[in-house]
């Protein structure tokens, strides 16, 4: 463990300020334990709580209950008996064990994978494409090959290709020059041109239907139907993708 962690130790103050802040309408864990219940025995829960987090820290272990989570298959689409139309879905990647050197989310039925690739070299990725590859292969929810595939950024990217293990043996991963991640489009220069023009053509698209759905409309019903209707589309995730760089005129 890095030395600077050495020295953080969590008061049980910190355990009650985390319990307090539970949300009380989530699902139990592996564990079973609601958070309900955590949230309105805080004041004992954080007693043995404090110095377990104090020796997980001083320690740089994981008590081996906190490694397991659960894991739910999520039908896609296609033959169900096939495995490869099943997505694995859980948010605690990380606490089974498996210590990636990329960064690693999951999402839904999506897992997404991020690291900085210096010096044509690509080992650091490769190897942790394989350890997912070998998870998904124990609890037996293979990753769909011709659904994952790669995105470069940056101008000065070596474009390394990358394969991933399956029955065959190992499969290059196809380049793409752009990525569709919940509903924001992602390209290779991170200017989402492609986003904003999508989403003021839907919007077009919807205000003619609802100029042909209506004989007569004056301000006062368009407005409600505008906000309603047209204007998410046009502000869905803007956080991601506001501001964004004018045309060349």
């Amino acid at each position: 463990m890095d030395d600077h962690l050495e020295s953080i130790e969590v008061t049980k103050e910190e355990v009650l300020t985390c319990l307090q802040q539970m949300n009380s309408n989530k699902s139990a864990g592996p564990d079973d334990v609601h958070p309900r219940v955590l949230k309105e025995l805080k004041e004992i829960v954080a007693t043995p709580l404090t110095p377990i987090y104090n020796k997980s820290l001083s320690t740089g272990q994981l008590p081996e209950c906190w490694k397991c989570a659960n894991v739910v298959q999520i039908f896609k689409k296609g033959d169900k008996t096939e495995v490869g139309n099943y997505r694995p879905v859980s948010c605690r990647m990380q606490t089974f064990g498996i210590n990636f050197k990329s960064k690693v989310w999951m999402f839904a039925d999506d897992t997404k994978m991020f690291n900085v690739v210096h010096e044509n070299r690509n080992d650091t990725v490769q190897n942790d494409l394989k350890a997912l590859s070998d998870w998904s292969k124990r609890w037996q929810l293979k990753f769909n090959i011709n659904k994952c595939k790669v995105i470069h950024y940056g101008n000065s990217n070596p474009q390394m290709q990358f394969t991933m293990p399956t029955e065959k043996g190992d499969e290059d991963l196809p380049n793409a020059n752009t990525e569709k991640d919940l509903g924001v489009t992602f390209d290779q220069s991170l200017k989402f041109s492609l986003q904003t023009n999508e989403a003021v053509n839907k919007a077009n698209r919807l205000i003619g239907l609802v100029r042909r759905s209506f004989d007569y409309m004056d301000k006062d019903m368009f407005l409600p139907l505008y906000k309603s209707i047209i204007r998410p589309h046009l502000e869905y995730a803007s956080c991601i993708w506001y501001p964004l760089l004018k045309p060349k005129r």
